[in-house]
């Protein structure tokens, strides 16, 4: 509830009998399914979208590995919303865009 965005890569980050995994995916699904106010969804669509967009209007200062980090990824995700006027979209809201969109652009 303190929307502590370290959490994200603290959970995405899973050791297994194999070895370790990163799921930053799942660990911010997880922590926007339970906080929907305080964080975003990361996956593949989002990644490719915001990078497009970027290139086109660069409407923040990034590299795409950014984007990896959660922190720095909603940091990111809030220039966006800032740039396009979307301050008074959710979180959810916009998650739900970029997921729609990006599947229709991207598969």
């Amino acid at each position: 509830k303190k929307h502590d965005r370290k959490l994200v890569n603290d959970i995405a980050d899973v050791s297994q009998s194999g070895g370790a995994r990163r799921a930053y995916s799942f660990a911010s699904k997880y922590c926007a399914l339970h906080e929907p106010k305080g964080f975003a969804i990361y996956d593949s669509f989002v990644d490719k979208l915001l990078w497009g967009f970027q290139n086109r209007d660069e409407f923040s200062e990034f590299h795409r590995k950014d984007l990896k980090d959660y922190p720095r990824f909603m940091e990111i995700l809030n220039d966006f919303r800032h740039y396009y006027g979307l301050e008074r979209v959710s979180l959810r809201k916009l998650d739900k865009y970029l997921w729609l969109h990006g599947k229709k652009v991207f598969e």
